[in-house]
């Protein structure tokens, strides 16, 4: 039964509305099959209010009215002693027809959203109980997280906590149970939301962290959403993952008999994470998916954060000991600290222990992941350990073809060879040079439907780059572009290495003019901020990133990598691996600048088609 929902504007230009639900799975699956391609993947959230978040990617009075008729159906089903759930209307708001579109790996990965309005509906029995809901407790700011100095100890400390969407939303809700102090003109809003960022001491400070609190609670998502893309259907096996694939299905056919707890590790781009999701589609078939838990590192550490300080620790306690299954992605990204430790430790412990199926994902091997098995007290070599290794040429270019047919990248065979095999790069790498080469293919149709596939591609991987480094003139002769400020949608902060400051305005001036060039684009940004990192340290920083850009209310994120004399280049793709993946985590995109290819028209369009 549906007792409660919510349709919002998101201001994503994809996902352009957000549907909040309280109810159970099979309501979901209703309105997922009557409203069809026009909804997203359906996550389950952590809040007092809510459980689960669809996105809709139109929403006009046709669609209104399948929802109201879903509304019904379910409505006419309940028992005769309870009411009827009769929804407020909805104003539906005004509608310009979307492209048809198909959900797709880089759909997971969202633009923090700008304003939203919140239209509510909440059932009449709610109201009567509202007078027993209590307030949120106040939040303080958490503490700076001190990175470890270890070796894998890049899977350590959680970001400090703060709002993860953009300071200029405004939230316009009646919460039930909501207190009479609470922020109600624009104004005011926003200066709570500065308020708190600050550390400001006034006497509204209960109001504000108890805003902040509720606005986390129905932004973050603790699960991981599936791709349907990525199942056992559409896993192609050879000599370097056949184990995996065998111990992944007796995993499925039979969770928690054999292979229990299983480590699957491999290097980047491998298809360690097709293989998670792959089993978690085929435990939601034979078990049931309210029966599964599915996370990453990162989520489930930010999650338990934010369950502590909101006071609602016992939720996700309670999903997971009512699973049967668990199954965390990037382990090795767990973000742990004082305050999450004891709880993860206890959860992932009582899970081991109460033999639930548990799968771990890790880039790293269990020799590697030693420091986190210190830091919470649990070995993942005590179970089951399959590695998947690299795939013969074979089953490489077999990968390769599904790829580019998927795609629908047409290129000749020589082309084939020319970008991708000769090159051995990993499936990862290939999966963002084809996302940017479609999306690049959008923006230069419209002015000419004649380039090739081939040609967008060649643009995307340098082959005819300056490799040259800019000099001191160019450098000192680049003016800083700081960006729009509040007229400007796109928020980006920039990381640069220590006493490369300088090489900020020239890279800000290149990507106007390549924007300008290429993409027949005139680029515009806000620079939230600027902050170097020391290239020396060659541990923990992707997760410094990360705790320190949680907070700033970005929807983007610009490193320029390591020079090639510093102790950290050595490491440069492992520090941009993290980096990206806990950037992913967390909703903010990321592009990444080599510092010896500043020249590298390349690197420009690949970091403007990352970014926008």
């Amino acid at each position: 039964m549906i007792t409660k929902w919510e349709i919002a504007e998101t201001g994503d230009p994809k996902k352009k509305y957000r549907l909040l639900l309280k109810c159970e799975l099979k309501d979901i699956l209703k309105i997922i099959k009557s409203l069809g391609a026009v909804c997203s993947r359906p996550e389950r959230i952590i809040s007092n209010d809510y459980n689960f978040l669809i996105y809709l990617f139109e929403y006009d009075a046709g669609i209104e009215e399948k929802f109201k008729n879903i509304l019904d159906d379910i409505s006419k089903s309940k028992s005769p002693n309870q009411k009827r759930f009769t929804p407020a209307n909805v104003q539906a708001p005004s509608y310009v027809p979307a492209t048809n579109r198909s959900a797709s790996v880089a759909d997971t990965i969202d633009i923090p959203m700008p304003d939203l309005e919140i239209k509510e509906n909440v059932n009449k029995e709610e109201e009567l109980k509202s007078s027993d809901i209590k307030d949120e407790p106040v939040i303080k700011d958490p503490e700076k997280i001190q990175v470890p100095d270890t070796v894998a100890a890049a899977r350590e400390n959680k970001p400090k906590k703060g709002s993860i969407e953009p300071s200029s939303q405004n939230i316009k809700h009646n919460q039930i149970g909501e207190s009479n102090d609470h922020p109600t003109d624009d104004k005011k809003e926003e200066n709570t939301v500065s308020k708190v960022e600050g550390d400001t001491k006034s006497s509204d400070d209960t109001a504000i962290t108890k805003r902040t609190a509720e606005r986390l609670k129905l932004k973050w998502s603790i699960e991981l959403p599936l791709n349907p893309m990525l199942s056992f259907q559409t896993l192609i096996t050879g000599s370097h993952n056949r184990f995996a694939h065998a111990a992944a299905m007796a995993v499925v056919e039979n969770p928690g008999v054999m292979y229990n707890p299983i480590l699957i590790y491999g290097p980047v781009g491998n298809g360690k994470s097709h293989f998670i999701h792959s089993m978690s589609y085929g435990l939601s078939s034979s078990i049931g998916q309210k029966n599964i838990f599915v996370t990453n590192g990162v989520k489930l550490s930010i999650g338990v954060n934010i369950a502590i300080k909101g006071n609602f620790l016992d939720k996700i306690e309670r999903i997971i000991n009512d699973c049967k299954v668990i199954i965390i992605d990037d382990i090795h990204l767990m973000l742990i600290n004082k305050e999450n430790k004891a709880f993860i430790s206890k959860i992932l412990s009582q899970s081991m222990q109460s033999n639930k199926q548990v799968v771990f994902s890790s880039l790293f091997s269990p020799q590697e992941l030693e420091p986190l098995e210190n830091m919470i007290g649990i070995q993942f070599s005590q179970g089951w350990m399959v590695d998947i290794k690299q795939p013969n040429s074979n089953t490489y270019r077999s990968i390769l073809d599904q790829l580019l047919n998927n795609m629908d990248i047409k290129l000749a065979e020589d082309h084939i060879k020319k970008f991708f095999v000769s090159k051995n790069l990993d499936f990862r790498t290939v999966s963002k040079i084809l996302f940017r080469a479609k999306k690049l293919e959008r923006y230069i149709s419209q002015t000419n439907n004649s380039i090739l596939h081939q040609d967008m591609i060649e643009m995307l991987t340098g082959e005819k780059d300056d490799l040259t480094i800019p000099g001191a003139d160019e450098l000192k002769g680049a003016n800083f572009y700081s960006g729009t400020s509040d007229e400007s949608f796109y928020k980006w902060g920039i990381f640069y290495p220590k006493g490369m400051k300088d090489v900020i305005g020239y890279i800000s001036r290149r990507m106007k003019e390549v924007a300008s060039k290429n993409l027949s684009t005139e680029l515009s940004w806000e620079t939230v901020f600027t902050e170097e990192y020391d290239p020396d340290e060659i541990y923990g920083i992707p997760f410094k990133i990360g705790n320190f850009v949680i907070d700033k209310n970005i929807n983007g994120l610009i490193v320029i990598g390591p020079p090639t004399t510093s102790a950290l280049s050595a490491k440069e793709e492992e520090f941009r691996h993290l980096t990206e993946k806990i950037m992913e985590s967390i909703n903010i995109k990321s592009a990444w600048f080599y510092s010896n290819r500043l020249k590298a028209n390349s690197v420009y369009l690949s970091a403007i088609l990352d970014l926008i």
